[in-house]
């Protein structure tokens, strides 16, 4: 008997949540765009989040197994000086030294039939083949990226250019770039010509190890640093990081308008909150199925929002692989693979955007508030009025955000942050998303400002007897309080885009001048030492060759850092050099730094430095800090007199034409008499207006990825206004039949509407443009520093800001366009 009132209660509680279900689908159901465009926020705010976690992982997770499958770790490079090579007695002494772990690898082209250059790298394929069949020793190996290159189909034929045909393989996920490998024993026997090898690679030495194997080397070797697989992975990390910060942005954006559609969706879910309180449906029942309700939304999220991701991560891949191979590279696959943690990560993100979305609904359940919400929502109306308008406009929240903005510490001078586990980009980051949460929350107010300003011009302006104008300044301003959620998403997209724009734009116009200067000359020879003689007594037989200095290369060290020597000997190769800073006085036994060493070693125009090479030492004092755009590596350069003096060993890389008239028929003469009388090979002649083009080529994908993203951004916003403008709308009808009743028509009132969502917008894009600035200035001189190393002037263009304006209205007239022409005032 005693469990009888228990059955009863659970009977009641099992009928109520019954009931509730079937409720809840018909309201889902009733309203059906508007819980629509709910859950599609909700999965578009949890793709953009997921797809770039989806993108970090899968791109790390490729390019670290790459290189460390198939190219070890390299801290050291033997190389031959110019003019020699690596014999195999040189390799036997050296092995024979107890340098045992040094790995030979041999490097050359050849010519196809199809007249493409195919780049060989041989290797010692033995052990790899052991362990994996598909490695036949016999055979050359063609990943994706060298067949793509050559323009080969799978199992096509490789034929060289004197119609040997190669025993190929094809392999779909070789992942070592646009070279094909080869044994080393196979290259030999192919290529009888070939002599030696052209490098020896060794990993991290010890210091001692490093000065022995530096001491054994025979004369006509020398041991180079080389750029190790961290430092790469470290650049390639600062793009992920930054590719993080727009995804955070996006799923902010897309939060937004997710908010919105639910506080649309609750205003309608609370009058039937209220009915049901009356029927006597108990509080705790309705706070169960929120709660369920909840874990079947995240459970719906997490499935679209993986979708979408899987799509979007689809199509960024292959460009993110794109950018890290031709900047850093690093070399990935561009095909996703799934892993299991995707799916975690895609439920944990759409538990955090559903539950913050829900969190208000939440706490008026566990406050028992449903009625008194009604209510509010309700007079909302005169709540609003009995506010003044300071205090509707101007919260406490923007002061206190700007307040953190100004006393948030930035990064040291040194470019540490005094914090343990923070880097200067997340401080860089931390603060100024601060700044750009600041403004969003200002919004509202500034364009509360803008339509009164308008207002009070249009009372002095000719057309100040024109209601309609008025009115629709005076109800844009009352309605910015309602709007504010989409037009912070938008605003938010847009200041984003523009800043991306302004640094892609810097960046394109800052490398042009770069370019300009350092590939000034018309032509670049390289030659070998017995080619050497010959060209110059050619080059005086030449009347129209005003100069050809001779470039030098060389490494040295300073401190604990390895250094690239650049010379100049000429008034034109210092010309060539791009100056970030520069004394205005020159003086003897100076010397120029680039912009990464002087970034990451805190030095200055003044400072003396001393650096060393085995044999070698040299002291000069910096006159000037050049940008080396791209370069992350460090590098000092100097007179040509000034390094020959020290007994500095420098390497001949080769000979610069600059012509008295650089026509383009007067190259080809040039390029054909150096071919048919020096008997110079294509690879050896140098065009360097088709290397700036290529140049060009390479680092317009450098920020591909960016602007991708930010076109994203732009269309989740436009998104989130398409549901907004339909769901707020909606909620106006009662409103705009008092205007319908005045005499305004369907085509009235929706030009009406859309003047008032353009003119919104329109002061948005003015508003967004200033903290874009800010935030492009804050990239470029302070955030691509802390990433890259290096950094560029801010270049201010107006085509940035109207096209990237005109790209967000054109992307919101779509957007408005239907749900306003479907507007009916005084139908339900």
């Amino acid at each position: 008997m005693a469990r009888a009132p228990l059955l009863k209660s659970a009977a009641k509680n099992l009928h109520e949540h019954a009931l509730l279900v079937r409720v809840i689908l018909a309201q889902y159901r009733y309203q059906g765009l508007l819980n629509t465009g709910f859950i599609l926020s909700l999965a578009i705010a949890t793709s953009t989040l997921l797809s770039i976690f989806m993108l970090n992982h899968a791109s790390k997770s490729q390019y670290a197994r790459a290189d460390l499958s198939l190219t070890p770790p390299a801290a050291f490079y033997v190389l031959p000086k110019q003019g020699n090579h690596i014999s195999k007695s040189d390799f036997v002494r050296l092995r024979r030294a107890g340098f045992h772990r040094l790995t030979p690898e041999l490097v050359f082209k050849k010519t196809l039939s199809s007249g493409n250059s195919i780049t060989f790298k041989g290797l010692d394929l033995v052990s790899l083949a052991l362990t994996n069949a598909d490695y036949d020793t016999e055979k050359i190996h063609i990943g994706p990226q060298a067949r793509k290159r050559l323009g080969l189909t799978p199992n096509q034929a490789v034929i060289l250019a004197d119609k040997r045909l190669l025993d190929s393989r094809y392999h779909r996920q070789g992942n070592w770039g646009s070279e094909v490998l080869i044994d080393i024993v196979l290259a030999w026997q192919l290529f009888p010509e070939l002599r030696g090898f052209s490098q020896l690679v060794s990993p991290a030495l010890s210091e001692a190890e490093q000065a022995r194997l530096s001491q054994t080397l025979p004369p006509h070797l020398t041991l180079q640093t080389a750029w190790s697989l961290k430092q790469r992975s470290g650049f390639a990390d600062a793009l992920h990081m930054n590719l993080s910060a727009l995804a955070i942005l996006a799923f902010i954006v897309s939060w937004f308008i997710a908010f919105q559609a639910g506080e649309q969706a609750w205003r309608k879910r609370s009058e039937l909150a209220a009915r049901l309180r009356l029927l006597g449906v108990s509080l705790p029942a309705l706070s169960h199925m929120l709660v369920m309700e909840a874990l079947a939304l995240i459970l719906i999220t997490s499935i679209l929002g993986t979708g979408i991701a899987f799509l979007l991560v689809s199509a960024l891949l292959p460009l993110l692989g794109l950018t890290l191979e031709q900047i850093y590279d690093l070399n990935i696959s561009g095909q996703l693979s799934w892993h299991p943690l995707y799916a975690l990560w895609s439920l944990l993100i759409a538990a955090v955007a559903v539950f913050t979305t829900l969190a208000r609904q939440f706490r008026r359940m566990a406050t028992g508030h449903i009625s008194r919400f009604v209510r509010q929502a309700s007079s909302q109306a005169t709540d609003r009025q009995k506010q003044s308008s300071w205090q509707q406009a101007m919260p406490a929240a923007p002061l206190v955000l700007l307040l953190a903005f100004l006393l948030f510490p930035g990064p040291l001078p040194g470019g540490e942050t005094g914090i343990s586990g923070i880097s200067p980009w997340h401080l860089i980051m931390a603060k100024y998303g601060l700044l750009l949460l600041a403004s969003i929350a200002l919004l509202p107010f500034l364009l509360r400002i803008a339509f009164a300003l308008l207002r009070h011009l249009s009372r002095l302006s000719p057309f100040s007897r024109n209601f309609t104008l008025g009115f629709l300044l005076q109800d844009a301003r009352s309605q910015v309080g309602r709007r504010r959620l989409p037009l912070a998403a938008f605003y938010l997209a847009l200041t984003t885009s523009i800043a991306a724009a302004l640094m892609i734009n810097s960046f394109e116009e800052a490398f042009h001048q770069y370019l300009d200067q350092n590939l000034a000359q018309d032509l670049y020879i390289r030659f070998t030492p017995e080619q050497k003689p010959k060209l110059l007594a050619w080059i005086k037989t030449q009347a129209n060759i005003a100069e050809s200095p001779f470039s030098y290369r060389g490494t040295a060290a300073l401190a604990q850092d390895q250094l690239d020597i650049g010379v100049y000997s000429s008034p034109r190769q210092l010309a060539a050099i791009m100056f970030k800073e520069k004394a205005e006085i020159d003086s003897p036994g100076s010397c120029f730094i680039n912009e990464p060493l002087a970034i990451k070693r805190q030095l200055a125009i003044g400072q003396q430095i001393t650096v060393r090479q085995p044999q070698a030492s040299l002291s000069c004092r910096i006159q000037g800090i050049y940008h080396d755009y791209g370069n992350p590596g460090f590098e000092l350069t100097l007179p040509l007199s000034m390094a020959q003096a020290q007994n500095f060993s420098l390497t001949e890389r080769g000979l610069s034409l600059y012509l008295t008239t650089g026509g383009q028929e007067q190259k080809q003469q040039l390029i054909q008499a150096l071919s048919e009388q020096l008997h110079l090979a294509p690879q050896q002649i140098i065009v360097m207006a088709k290397s700036k083009q290529l140049a060009l080529k390479i680092f317009e994908q450098t920020f591909i990825i960016t602007r991708a993203i930010a076109l994203v951004l732009i269309c989740i916003a436009c998104l989130g206004l398409f549901l907004s403008a339909n769901t707020l709308e909606l909620a106006r009808r009662s409103q705009l039949v008092i205007l319908k009743s005045l005499g305004y028509s369907r085509g009235a009132l929706f030009r009406f509407m859309l003047g008032q969502w353009l003119l919104m917008a329109l002061g948005c894009i003015i508003i967004s443009a200033p903290v874009a600035v800010i935030l492009a200035d804050t990239l470029v001189s302070k955030a691509l520093p802390a990433s890259f190393g290096w950094s560029m002037p801010l270049q201010l263009n107006a085509g940035v800001f109207l096209n990237t304006g005109l790209t967000g209205l054109l992307c919101l007239l779509p957007a408005l366009l239907l749900p306003l022409y479907q507007l009916e005032p005084g139908k339900r």
